[in-house]
């Protein structure tokens, strides 16, 4: 009897989370609606693409900055967090075939991770609401290593190092 070699034995494929496996985008839309309504300010329209490869601390520094807030960067990191949380939590679905896709290269022999600015408040409670979970060797985020943002190759560097795979052999979504 001989022993068949998965087809993706030995590649990696690495995934953002925001956007692209989840259908997670509109509730940083309302979060960030509601934070600046609550304040009484106009939603900024350039706001979203600002922000949009920071992480929670840089987007915070950019807001507090911008904004003139008094309000620490912890604290407005505290505030989207638990406006997020429950969202991710309890709302945040999978981009559709989403979860097929990524079954289908688990079960083909492929590693795979997740590399996400999203803290682990947030991650890990959507990716086991999403049912997506059990298929992820890695998950990991930009402030694991230096703190860089996505547009730096190095948390996807990290998560191949992480995986134990050749960044040549990986694939990022």
């Amino acid at each position: 009897m001989s022993i068949q070699k998965k087809p993706n034995a030995g590649k990696a494929a690495i995934f953002d989370l925001d956007g692209t496996l989840l259908d997670s985008m509109s509730v940083w839309e309302e979060v960030d609606a509601r934070f600046f309504r609550e304040r009484g300010i106009a939603f900024p329209a350039d706001f979203p693409t600002t922000v949009a490869a920071m992480q929670f601390n840089e987007i915070a520094a950019y807001t507090k900055a911008r904004f003139h807030f008094q309000d620490s960067t912890e604290d407005l990191v505290a505030i989207w967090s638990r406006m997020a949380a429950y969202e991710y939590a309890h709302h945040v679905n999978p981009k559709p075939h989403a979860c097929s896709y990524v079954r289908h290269l688990h079960d083909t022999g492929a590693k795979l991770a997740v590399a996400t600015t999203l803290p682990a408040q947030l991650r890990v409670p959507a990716l086991q609401h999403s049912g997506l979970m059990p298929y992820f060797d890695v998950v990991c985020s930009t402030g694991d290593n230096n703190g860089r943002g996505k547009e730096h190759a190095d948390i996807y560097l990290h998560a191949a190092q992480r995986l134990g795979i050749d960044p040549q052999a990986c694939t990022v979504f």
